[in-house]
């Protein structure tokens, strides 16, 4: 089995020599032929890199030793090296993608500093697996937006597949250095690893059968896989239990509640132990599109379950135990109105404490806490309001979880003390989520994700003018979305994390000269829409935990916050006349509702009762057009008098 390795800086001198030899293909290739300043500082980094005890180069330094800045300069304001090492981790991608698709070495420079980071790829007899085939994935309600303009619109097509489910090995729980190799290969999408208690089985969700996700189990170091559900709807989450004969999982049907369900090991017939009103993951065609675990997750005595659950349809989630024996449901967390709710349950190996993240709103803000079984007492482990895919214990006191909290979503691990994160060092990928770990943390299953969404054009047929194809104007190995034409038809903007995070981006109507307009150092940004005069755009980003609008001047990149507070606020849009907003917030129900404001005002009226996004107005200014979920598109009155949307 292939596995793919990290190569340590002051490691021997015929790896040295591979990086060496590889640094020179990728400056002497086409990708890099007019790119002699990032040829430099790659060179400059990379040299300094293998050098043995060196210490990563300042930022200073390369400006001056690349870039030609005097030795002490305010790299707050030049910020050179910061938009050429974009540029460089960009060249770097497009190499890859390319010429160097093949090549047996991989240098990369991670976001949050100038160490480059080197992988090494097996012989050609034991190559890292080929990706699945990628399958197209419907857009996110709310997160990937069209576009309109006169004479095209803009398309997404999203590519999105599952690279399996991986297996990396703890060296030593102190150091977390890691080896990575393929457990499954399989097409379609496979979701959701849960690992045996003995390391050497796990079991997942998977498409194969068609539609519909079904259990699966499946030895470690061997191809034989065994189908445990057939039943309607999707079977998810699957969750052994500490004995190992019993799997636990979660059905999702179209109508009615969720059903946990216990299963045999070995296959046989289901028990269905109770239903719950989890609001996530509701019903989803896909449900690849959910990053949320509501569990099943089991005590360590066997005794109990955690899932998330919840009393009634204005309330956040919070977690439940349940008895194996009667299921009875006892509400244990209590996260506060607003909230989104608690999920990833996870009991820690003594059975003491329940670990969980709890998302604070749709932007997906998560931390993690740690509840005392015994007294209820809890902490809050993390601050970093980012997104969270996944949490598993690896000892006592060490959580791993799977975040976005540096750009791309990787691997960290922190104290269930509280502490400081750290990245987890060697070759576990990116786009990591759903980790799942033997009781001694030595081995580790989880997915990884891989997302290419591109923005296409479409000439629309008016009158006598005919369509025509779609034509692919922006595009990069990442997700490049939420497109819109500037109103003079001259510019797009959009988001993409090509860069490594998402950020707003700026180029030609064609897709040409492509630029970070605005970037929020790695919390998430979207929905940007270009005001009727073409000077400023106005989008949402994530802050200290909530979402808010802002605005950011296109010339100058000039920038302030617009709404903000206790709530959240998302997917703005303009009036006609430039004069007012629209934008979605929760009201006190949950339910996310339409808002107005002025630009520079500080009162907001509701436009909807019953839920509803993505608005627009009609080019007389005197409808508000927009999506309900499910429901297709309604109208109510822009100025809000009389609004109604049944």
């Amino acid at each position: 089995m292939g596995s793919v390795q990290e190569i340590s800086a002051s490691g021997p001198s015929s790896r040295s020599a591979l990086i060496r030899a590889e640094l020179e293909k990728i400056v002497s290739s086409p990708v890099f032929a007019r790119a002699d300043r990032l040829s430099q500082f790659l060179r400059l980094i990379v040299d300094n890199s293998l050098q043995t005890g060196s210490e990563p180069l300042k930022e200073t330094i390369i400006g001056a030793q690349v870039y030609g800045r005097t030795i002490g300069y305010d790299p707050k304001a030049e910020p050179i090296v910061r938009i050429e090492a974009r540029r460089l981790r960009l060249k770097l991608e497009e190499y890859y993608a390319g010429p160097g698709s093949k090549d047996r070495v991989i240098i990369t420079v991670p976001t949050g500093g100038y160490a480059p980071h080197f992988e090494i790829r097996p012989e050609p007899l034991h190559q890292v697996i080929a990706l699945p085939t990628p399958q197209k994935s419907p857009s996110k309600p709310g997160f990937l937006s069209g576009a309109t303009a006169k004479w095209a619109i803009i398309g997404l097509a999203c590519l999105v597949c599952f690279a399996a489910l991986w297996r990396w090995t703890a060296q030593a729980p102190k150091t977390m250095a890691v080896t990575a190799g393929p457990v499954t290969r399989l097409p379609g999408s496979e979701l959701q690893p849960g690992l045996s208690p003995d390391g050497k089985r796990v079991a997942f969700a998977w498409n194969g059968s068609g539609g519909k996700y079904d259990i699966y189990i499946k030895l470690l170091n061997s191809a034989q896989m065994q189908r445990l559900t057939r039943g309607p709807g999707h079977s998810l989450f699957p969750a052994w239990s500490p004995d190992g004969r019993t799997i636990a999982f979660l059905r999702l049907l179209p109508s009615g509640p969720q059903q946990v369900l216990l299963l045999a090991a070995s296959g046989g017939q289901e028990r269905l132990l109770c239903t719950t009103d989890s609001a996530h993951p509701g019903w989803f065609d896909d449900p690849s599109l959910q990053h949320l675990s509501p569990g099943p997750a089991w005590s360590p005595d066997g005794k109990f379950l955690a899932v998330s659950d919840r009393a009634n349809d204005g309330e956040p989630n919070h977690l439940s135990l349940i008895s194996v024996t009667t299921g009875r449901k006892t509400p244990f967390t209590s996260p506060k109105a607003g909230d989104v709710g608690d999920y990833f349950p996870a009991f820690s190996p003594d059975g003491r404490t329940l670990a969980f993240v709890r998302e604070t709103n749709q932007r997906g803000s998560s931390d993690i806490y740690a509840q005392n079984l015994a007294n209820g007492s809890f902490k809050r482990v993390t601050f970093d309001s980012s997104i969270i895919t996944g949490l598993a214990w690896i000892s006592k006191r060490q959580l791993l979880f799977s975040s976005n909290r540096d750009g791309n979503i990787l691997f960290w691990t922190v104290s269930s003390t509280a502490g400081k994160p750290e990245p987890l060092l060697g070759s576990a990928g990116q786009n990591v989520s759903f980790p799942s770990a033997s009781p001694d943390g030595r081995v580790v299953v989880y997915a990884e994700t891989f997302r290419n969404s591109n923005v296409w054009r479409v000439p629309l047929r008016t009158g006598e003018r005919q369509g025509g194809p779609a034509v692919e104007i922006i595009a990069s190995s990442t997700q490049n979305h939420s497109a819109q034409y500037s109103p003079d038809g001259k510019k797009i903007v959009f988001v993409s994390d090509r860069s490594g995070a998402y950020e707003i981006w700026m180029c030609g109507a064609d897709g040409s000269d492509p630029a970070s307009l605005f970037s929020a150092n790695g919390a998430p940004v979207g929905t940007p829409r270009w005001s009727p005069d073409g000077s400023r755009i106005v989008f949402d980003l994530a802050k200290d935990g909530r979402s808010v609008i802002a605005l950011v001047d296109v010339n100058s990149g000039a920038n302030r916050i617009l709404v903000s507070g206790t709530a959240d606020y998302m997917m703005p849009s303009w009036s006609r006349d430039g004069r007012f907003i629209y934008y979605v917030s929760p009201t006190g129900s949950n339910q996310v509702q339409i808002w107005k404001r002025a630009v520079d005002g500080v009162n907001a009226v509701q436009l909807t009762r019953n839920g509803g996004g993505e608005a627009f107005e009609s080019p007389d200014g005197a409808i508000l057009y927009y999506l309900k979920t499910r429901e297709g598109i309604w109208q109510v009155p822009s100025s809000g008098a009389g609004a109604c949307d049944g």
